[in-house]
């Protein structure tokens, strides 16, 4: 079920997966509220049924209205939409808004630095229609999560999700993902003439944590994610090798990986897009 919300004329979206019966909009005094209502509602009926539900926040640039202050400190959801494959999402900003990988970085950041837990990054379809594969129209197979689970099975799945031992991706295939104390290495499932940019994307543990509010017309805070420090979500290197291995160093708070084929997407969330995989992010002792 997407449970469809808002605050003033904010959209604001929750799935619960696995669901058992109908989760009414609970409203609420703010978008953070609004959140933090709906999921608890999710986990009230999980805990009442005695089964696994899945809750995850939708799509934050969809009409602009989730911003990463609202995800920092929301309690007991650890899943956001990294990237969304429905056409009015926003999924990579504009010269107002962050993209999501940027607020996923923030949010990382943020919640890691207060002693939280991290946050988890879903692909997804968003699919409304079915029949018309093309720009503009909301079309299954844009994206997706890979799941390394014991069975297939609801439980195993999504305690393979909750664990985050699994990977997003809008095409890019991985062989596998392994992370030890030293590394994260990276084994990508080639395909023929087709180059594979993995960036791996991270905060260090020392970081500036400060932030500017963006203002309005008013002069007032706008409800725009705050500019933080570019030390937040850089890419700590990247390669074209495969596996693709970063070496930690000690210094990293998390690292995630983001690797980019030169293959255009056949299905595209907008024109250009090319095929991405999206790792979880490891915490680094």
């Amino acid at each position: 079920e997407e449970i469809t919300d808002r605050y003033n004329e904010y959209p604001i979206h929750v799935n619960a997966t696995n669901v058992v019966e109908f989760i009414a909009p609970q409203g609420g005094n703010s978008t953070r509220d609004v959140l933090q209502r709906n999921i608890n509602a999710i986990y009230k009926q999980r805990e009442k049924a005695g089964q696994v539900i899945l809750a995850h926040v939708n799509h934050p640039n969809f009409g602009w209205g989730i911003v990463a202050e609202d995800l920092i400190d929301l309690q007991g959801d650890p899943f956001f939409e990294v990237y969304n494959g429905h056409p009015l999402v926003s999924n990579w900003g504009d010269d107002a808004h962050p993209s999501t990988d940027r607020m996923w970085d923030i949010v990382l950041a943020m919640r890691l630095h207060q002693g939280l837990e991290p946050l988890f990054g879903l692909a997804v379809d968003d699919t409304h229609g079915y029949y018309k594969n093309k720009i503009g129209e909301s079309y299954p197979g844009r994206g997706w999560v890979m799941v390394k689970a014991q069975s297939l099975n609801t439980e195993n799945i999504i305690s393979s999700l909750e664990e985050g031992n699994f990977y997003s991706t809008t095409g890019v295939i991985l062989e596998d993902v392994q992370t030890n104390d030293r590394s994260l290495t990276i084994h990508i499932r080639e395909e023929v003439n087709t180059v594979y940019n993995t960036q791996f994307i991270g905060t260090p543990k020392e970081f500036d944590a400060s932030s500017e509010p963006v203002l309005n017309a008013q002069g007032e805070p706008a409800h725009i994610t705050s500019v933080y420090s570019t030390e937040i979500g850089q890419v700590f290197s990247e390669t074209t090798d495969n596996p693709a291995v970063f070496y930690f160093t000690g210094t990293e708070m998390y690292v995630r990986a983001k690797i980019i084929s030169d293959k255009l997407q056949d299905n595209p969330f907008s024109k250009g897009d090319r095929e991405t995989a999206w790792t979880q992010p490891v915490l680094v002792k």
